[in-house]
């Protein structure tokens, strides 16, 4: 987590990353012992957490066959950060509306398609939009365009903890690379 916020490239001595490293250890047996599963952002998924301690600094890719599921899981991981810190997904393939649908449909066990024909049960609709309602506030979409920069990402990303007073976040892209 901690160790990796430094600045790429720059020169640093090994005296200077002592305290860094016992700070970082201090608060990984503060989270431990306040039942706290891991020291980043939570995915939602225990052996996943296990292995990589939740969400830290830095970047994550998952790629796999069109159709796999990709986007929906990148969407319930979306959601679970959500339940701590402001969470900023940019979307190329789906609108905001349908990536919305598609998180209430989930807490609602209601499939989307559902939805569009007209056959979903709307009494459990509405409590998937009332469970939604709990991490909306945290959940921030955006249409990605071809002139979308990272730039323009990390400032949605500071509005967002700006919004919220935190000091961690997280940035999803979902993006559907043609080659």
């Amino acid at each position: 987590g901690e160790i990796a916020a430094t600045r790429p490239g720059a020169l640093l001595w090994g005296d200077s990353l002592v305290e860094r490293v016992l700070d970082l250890a201090k608060k990984a047996r503060a989270s431990k012992e306040s039942g706290r599963a891991t020291l980043g952002i939570p995915t939602g998924l225990a052996d996943l957490d296990r292995t990589l301690n939740g969400f830290n600094p830095g970047l994550y890719v998952m790629g796999g066959s069109p159709g796999v599921g990709k986007a929906s899981l990148a969407l319930q991981w979306a959601m679970k950060a959500a339940e701590e810190v402001p969470v900023v997904y940019v979307t190329y393939e789906n609108s905001p509306s349908n990536l919305t649908l598609k998180a209430i449909g989930r807490l609602a066990n209601i499939s989307p398609s559902d939805v569009d024909r007209g056959v979903a049960d709307l009494a459990k609709l509405q409590e998937g939009a009332a469970d939604f309602g709990r991490i909306a506030h945290r959940l921030a979409f955006v249409e990605g365009t071809a002139s979308t920069t990272t730039a323009s990402i990390q400032g949605q990303a500071r509005q967002a903890m700006a919004r919220h007073g935190d000091r961690r976040y997280l940035v999803v892209v979902d993006y559907v690379g043609l080659t």
